[in-house]
């Protein structure tokens, strides 16, 4: 029997080489997909400007508008952490967006959290008027 030497690799290390290479590439692509799918992740806070069914706009404050879709399946929580409803998505109500952003700039929102209304305070009291013969203090 008759040995062949190749003085770079032997075929047998080669192929298994080429098998190495093979498998983190795909292992490396496989990452990149998974990372891409959990990285659409998306946070906003805002004002609603404008809102019809299952569409809200969001505006951030700084005049930058997002438009946010939501449907049944996306959770709506009032600020008590009780469950909202969509008629709670009214315009000029503070949000807290979670969701997707989508290839079109669109978020498709997996929960929306209804922010505290800031309380009213109480009017102060009217003045009292001045009775006969009292004088003002200026200090």
């Amino acid at each position: 029997m008759r040995v062949r030497y190749n003085c770079f690799m032997s075929e047998r290390l080669l192929r298994r080489r080429w098998l190495i290479v093979f498998l983190c590439l795909t292992a490396l692509l496989a990452g990149l997909t998974l990372a891409q799918q959990g990285s659409s992740n998306f946070d906003l806070e805002g004002s609603i400007s404008k809102q019809s069914k299952g569409k809200l706009t969001v505006d951030t404050g700084q005049s930058i508008l997002f438009h946010v879709a939501y449907d049944d399946k996306t959770s709506i929580v009032r600020a008590d952490s009780s469950a909202g409803l969509e008629e709670d998505l009214k315009v000029g109500v503070k949000v807290h967006v979670i969701g997707d952003l989508q290839d079109s700039g669109e978020i498709k929102a997996q929960r929306i959290e209804i922010e505290a209304a800031p309380a009213k305070s109480a009017p102060p009291p009217a003045p009292q008027p001045l009775g006969a013969g009292e004088a003002v203090s200026l200090h």
